[in-house]
């Protein structure tokens, strides 16, 4: 158990704050040959935590960034939601999960779009049928990136941003 009276109180550029047992590890402290010195070396390592916005901010931030790109291809997505549940450790977890499996499946989205647009072009597809493949599509994405739990983002982890969105599509044909 960590003594309260040993942990620093940094607020970060986002506003939160955060209890930091240490601002430097303690290899590093020792290398100081004085208070003074140590002292000054902490004042930075504040200084440069208090810069940078917390880790659920930043997850956040890469996330919205992620569903505004996804936007951009067409998809008719609202704000990815906030995690529940779960300790800050899986949350955190789960935040990391999300945005990578949303990088994955914007990359894989532009693609499918693209495909699409072939198939019309070249008279593979219709118009229509590429409509509803996009909006099955669509609704599928939006499942997937809907999911607030931290413990079903852990449990997928190691599954392919698409082949979340393909499940969510079978899932959503069953229906």
């Amino acid at each position: 158990m960590v003594n309260i009276a040993s942990l620093f109180r940094v607020r970060r550029a986002c506003g939160h704050v955060e209890l930091l047992p240490e601002l430097l590890p303690r290899a590093e402290e020792e290398q100081y040959p004085d208070r003074p010195s140590l002292l000054n070396a902490r004042e930075k390592a504040l200084t440069a935590l208090e810069a940078m916005v917390c880790v659920n901010c930043y997850s956040r931030d890469d996330i919205q960034t992620l569903v505004a790109a996804l936007r951009q291809l067409g998809a008719p997505l609202s704000d990815a939601p906030i995690m529940l549940g779960g300790t800050d450790r899986q949350t955190r977890l789960a935040r990391l999960l999300r945005s990578r499996k949303t990088a994955e499946i914007r990359n894989e989205y532009a693609r499918f779009r693209h495909s699409l647009n072939q198939k019309m072009v070249t008279g593979a597809l219709s118009r229509e049928d590429a409509a509803r493949q996009r909006a099955w599509c669509d609704r599928s994405i939006a499942a997937v990136l809907a999911v607030k739990d931290p413990e079903w983002w852990i449990d997928h982890q190691t599954r392919a941003g698409w082949d979340l969105v393909r499940a969510a599509a079978r899932r959503s044909a069953r229906l």
